[in-house]
Formats: structure tokens, sequence, C-alpha cells
């Protein structure tokens, strides 16, 4: 199938639609489950113990970090037409000096969400098992 170069812009371009959506949609949910851990954490109050508090201040960071990469990311996508050619730049915020271009932005982005969401299952999952083991 031979693309026509103005199909092809049409298909970058809605390549670039998707990250946008999909990056906010990233950073929406770091956003509504660090909510919900610190919901968690104000209404059980000062019954959790260390070994539930720290891994949940964890996660919660973790998913801070996966949200300042996206933000990187989704800050930078309106600003390029062509998605080969913002993969190709490097990406930084304006304070920071780096050669860090999308694909390590990401890679942050999908290591630090992933993780984060795993400590947090793993230890709410824990502290429910133990608080059922102690009753």
């Amino acid at each position: 199938m031979i693309i026509t170069p103005e199909a092809r812009a049409i298909l970058l371009e809605g390549q670039l639609a998707r990250q946008m959506t999909y990056t906010i949609f990233q950073i929406g949910m770091c956003a509504t489950i660090c909510a919900a851990v610190i919901a968690y954490l104000h209404l059980s109050g000062d019954r959790q113990p260390l070994s539930v508090l720290v891994p949940l201040c964890i996660g919660s960071l973790l998913l801070l970090v996966a949200s300042f990469a996206g933000g990187v990311i989704a800050g930078h996508l309106a600003h390029f037409n062509d998605f080969k050619m913002f993969t190709d730049t490097r990406l930084l915020p304006q304070t920071l000096e780096s050669d860090w271009k999308y694909s390590a932005w990401s890679s942050i982005q999908h290591l630090a969400f992933g993780l984060g969401i795993a400590i947090i299952v793993f230890t709410l999952l824990m502290s429910t098992f133990i608080a059922r083991a102690g009753n």
C-alpha cells in the first residue's frame, strides 16, 4: 500500500494526539491513586504501623515521579507536528540539562508508575491479610 505524504501527516498527527491523551490519562491516574492513598492514610489514622506507612509513601512518591515524567512529555507534545521528530528531540524541563529523549522519559514514566502501583497494591494486600490474621 502506498501512503501519500498528506495521509502520512494525518497519521502522525493522530499519533501525537493519541500520545497526549494517553499521557494526560496516566497523569490523572497517578493523581487519583495518590489522593486515594492520602485518604486511606488519613482515615486509618495512626493505626497503621511503619511497615505499611513507609511503602505507601514510597509508592506515592514513585507515582509523583511518573507524573513528572509524563508532564515533561505532555509539555513538549504541542510543539511538534511529527511523531518521529518528537521522539528524536531531547526533552527537558527548563531547569534541567539532559540529553534525554522521549524514550528515556517514557521509560521513567512507565517504570515509576508500575513500581508505584505494585508497591501500593502489595502493601495494602499484606496489611489486609495481617489485620485479618490478627482478628
